[in-house]
């Protein structure tokens, strides 16, 4: 799983709080639901959980869209509107981290050089 997808899709469903849980008892910085996944995972856990979860469904869906869609909301047919939140998420942490490689480069090309 791309680490921007994984971290757009976190953001959207817990702003990265590892103690969350939403009104339909989802737990955690994936918000699985306790039915089907175990109540006390760790964050790792839940983060290796939620992504396993959401590749599943790529496979099943066919493409990211309407996984992202069927993660949300338990069927591809749905609002897209989640899938396309989650994806702006994705693209803003994707642009930062690269932001902060490129800066973070610089710094050890500078340190090396002497500058």
């Amino acid at each position: 799983m791309p680490y921007h997808v994984a971290l757009g899709l976190i953001y959207v469903e817990s702003r990265f709080d590892p103690e969350a849980v939403s009104p339909a008892g989802c737990r955690g910085l994936c918000q699985l639901h306790p039915r089907y996944f175990p109540a006390d995972l760790t964050p790792a856990e839940n983060i290796e959980a939620g992504m396993e979860y959401l590749g599943s469904l790529i496979e099943r869906c066919g493409d990211l869209s309407a996984a992202l869609t069927a993660y949300h909301a338990g069927s591809d047919t749905g609002d897209r509107a989640y899938a396309d939140q989650v994806m702006r998420a994705a693209e803003v942490w994707d642009a930062q981290m690269h932001t902060e490689a490129e800066s973070f480069g610089g710094e050890i090309l500078q340190k090396e050089a002497g500058i």
